[in-house]
């Protein structure tokens, strides 16, 4: 749901929103042409949920390719191209596996997304809702597999020194939680479509979902990514912007996303500051 919903904004809403052109430099192939599937599936009278991604299912598959370009406005750095994989947790949580993702070991930036249900103080809530919660540990296993594979790649990185991989974690399906935050918790908030990437409220949200993940029974999830990368940022975030019928595996209310495109946006923002900070940096 999460890359379906994330393909559907940069096409759409990040155009409008930095007055930017996005396009698919290589036609809709691939995964492009997946994602775009289960949008329809869920945004149709259908209204189903999408199925989670295979172990197996996208070995060979070509990535969602987009490429971002600023126009003649811009003399330097005025495009990146962006390639985006959907690789199952279960592909990652060991060292052989990740060994054999070329991808991954070539990433400029790595988005670990997090099921909050698999948590330990979720699980109970989980199965209430129909949702099958899966291993508690495979979080924890696919950021040590994540940590192995990139350290096992980079000659230059020892046990002692910080993967400078920039690491984005959005923490997803957070509809389901908005109730149990405070009035005036940036988690209840949608975040304001300014053309720039707003780093104040970005850290405001980092800093709520950090606390919020070791609440949930995730410290040693949150103790490990400080340990061992230098750049990270964590991310709250909704697909669908309503909770869905699990049990159903069916859609309640219409697909309005919140803050999915938000990891993104962070990596570009430090990539030698292609994308700004502040209205100064964007010129509004």
């Amino acid at each position: 749901m999460f890359l379906s919903q994330l393909d559907w904004q940069l096409m759409h809403t990040v155009p409008e929103r930095f007055g930017v052109a996005v396009d698919y430099p290589g036609g809709t192939a691939g995964l492009a042409s997946k994602l775009q599937e289960y949008r329809k599936k869920m945004t149709d009278g259908q209204r189903q949920l999408p199925e989670q991604t295979r172990v197996e299912g996208n070995r060979g598959q070509a990535p969602a390719v987009y490429r971002w370009d600023w126009g003649p406005a811009r003399k330097r750095h005025a495009s990146r191209v962006i390639s985006i994989y959907d690789t199952p947790g279960e592909a990652v949580a060991t060292l052989q596996r990740t060994t054999e993702l070329g991808h991954l070991r070539a990433a400029d930036a790595v988005v670990l997304v997090i099921d909050p249900f698999s948590l330990s103080e979720n699980r109970e809530l989980a199965r209430e809702k129909g949702i099958d919660p899966g291993s508690e540990t495979l979080a924890n296993d696919v950021l040590d597999g994540l940590i192995g594979s990139l350290r096992y790649d980079d000659q230059n990185v020892g046990k002692g020194k910080l993967l400078t991989t920039p690491l984005a974690i959005a923490v997803t399906k957070m509809d389901a939680f908005w109730s149990q935050f405070p009035e005036g918790s940036p988690l209840r908030t949608t975040g304001e479509a300014v053309p720039y990437f707003d780093e104040e409220d970005s850290k405001s949200v980092h800093d709520f979902v950090l606390s919020q993940l070791q609440a949930w029974g995730g410290a040693n999830l949150t103790n490990k990514i400080a340990a061992n990368f230098k750049t990270f940022r964590y991310f709250a975030v909704s697909a669908l912007g309503d909770e869905p019928s699990y049990r159903d595996g069916r859609l309640t209310g219409t697909v309005s996303p919140t803050r999915v495109v938000d990891p993104v946006l962070w990596i570009l923002s430090g990539d030698r500051k292609f994308l700004p900070t502040d209205s100064s940096q964007s010129g509004s």
